[in-house]
């Protein structure tokens, strides 16, 4: 089992935030429960953000049930890790339709392969095929262009419909300081 990388949208300050709170918030991930013990790291790219400075380590998911019914993972955070190096976004045109654009979209990427690329769009430029996320325009969910993307970089971007923001509520352990 690789370690991965979960890539998500966020503002500058929402990894600092959720480290000093101890959990991000509640993530629509296709996952078994067994696969998430390979998610090890979280990281929010935003607008204006040009590379990934720093990763936050994830200490676990807790299922969590929204109002709609829907269940998602909730994951309890650790340290920031400031990585050695920035990794550059690069093409922002590959990563278009791929890289996520709303905070319940994410990514999966090996972390190795991750640390190891120039740039993160040179992990999606010399790969295969992958799914592209869902755009949301006036209610509807939208499917953006295909973009190529290396083999084990998976596609989990599948915002539930009629998410509201009433649905973050923090976990009810959160008060009691128990993991």
């Amino acid at each position: 089992m690789t370690t991965q990388v979960l890539l998500t949208h966020h503002h500058r300050e929402a990894m600092e935030n959720a480290s000093a709170r101890g959990f991000w918030m509640p993530l629509p991930l296709p996952l078994q429960p067994q696969q998430l013990g390979a998610v090890r790291y979280l990281s929010a790219v935003s607008y204006g953000d040009r590379s990934i400075r720093t990763l936050a380590e994830i200490s676990s998911f807790e299922p969590w049930r929204c109002a709609n019914g829907v269940e998602q993972w909730l994951p309890f955070i650790g340290q920031l890790l400031q990585l050695p190096r920035p990794i550059p976004l690069g093409d922002r045109s590959l990563l278009s339709g791929w890289l996520p654009r709303h905070r319940e979209q994410v990514q999966l990427v090996d972390l190795h392969d991750l640390l190891a690329a120039g740039r993160l769009s040179d992990l999606l430029s010399r790969s295969a095929a992958s799914c592209p996320l869902p755009r949301q325009a006036a209610g509807l969910v939208m499917s953006g262009a295909a973009v190529p993307a290396r083999p084990g970089a998976r596609c989990a971007a599948h915002a539930a419909p009629g998410r509201r923001a009433a649905d973050h509520r923090g976990p009810s352990h959160a008060a009691t300081g128990q993991d």
